[in-house]
């Protein structure tokens, strides 16, 4: 819900047409996995518009201006609201931003020949979006190629309002937040040891613990 007491809902259409009034979503052909959307109600719960996005996943967060950001997969060439995206030969993550009327104002694909798997996205007072996610490869976010160490290589990747890369780095998140001061906070789980640059934490051999840091602007 936004500041207008507007609702925006998210899901995904499997093999099948879901329809909100007079928005449809129709998930697309041969995709199993279901087609992903995002439709808006206004505060009296009539429904205004629907965007269809991925095929794999869907995770949405709003912005301090009721802007959305997206984050969701492809497998193929895919249109978002006018924006084509294309994979690189395997699962490839897809980051959209759009506006409170529900335009598409640009959408990135990141990914290679392996399995890029979309996780959480969050957005800041400013605007900037971070999202998280696993990679089995190499990628690169803009920052530089990041490589997976195993299958399903964890990872955080900060952009700027107008999408422009900011930092990414593989690391064991799971979950992305932020505390409305462009601060990153990110929660998840680790065997072994990690180092979020103040030292390494440390579990003992065979168990796991769980992990709070928070990154500045």
């Amino acid at each position: 819900m936004n500041r207008r007491d507007e609702i925006v809902l998210g899901g995904i259409v499997h093999d099948n047409t879901i329809a909100f009034g007079d928005c449809v979503a129709k998930s697309d052909a041969g995709v199993s996995a279901g087609t992903g959307y995002v439709v808006k109600f206004l505060a009296d719960g009539k429904p205004v518009w629907i965007q269809q996005l991925g095929e794999y996943g869907l995770d949405f967060a709003l912005g301090p201006n009721d802007e959305i950001a997206v984050v969701t997969a492809v497998q193929a060439t895919k249109n978002v609201g006018g924006c084509s995206v294309t994979s690189a030969g395997g699962l490839d993550i897809v980051l959209a931003r759009l506006a409170t009327d529900g335009r598409v104002l640009w959408a990135r694909s990141f990914g290679d020949s392996m399995t890029d798997a979309p996780g959480k996205v969050a957005i800041d007072d400013a605007g900037g979006v971070t999202m998280t996610g696993s990679i089995d490869g190499t990628v690169d976010f803009g920052g530089g190629p990041l490589v997976a160490t195993t299958n399903g290589t964890r990872f955080f990747a900060s952009f700027a309002a107008n999408g422009a890369h900011l930092r990414s780095k593989v690391e064991p998140f799971l979950q992305t937040a932020f505390d409305g001061a462009r601060s990153g906070l990110f929660a998840g789980g680790f065997t072994g040891q990690v180092d979020f640059g103040r030292g390494p934490l440390k579990v003992d051999a065979g168990g796991n613990a769980s992990f709070l840091v928070k990154f500045p602007p």
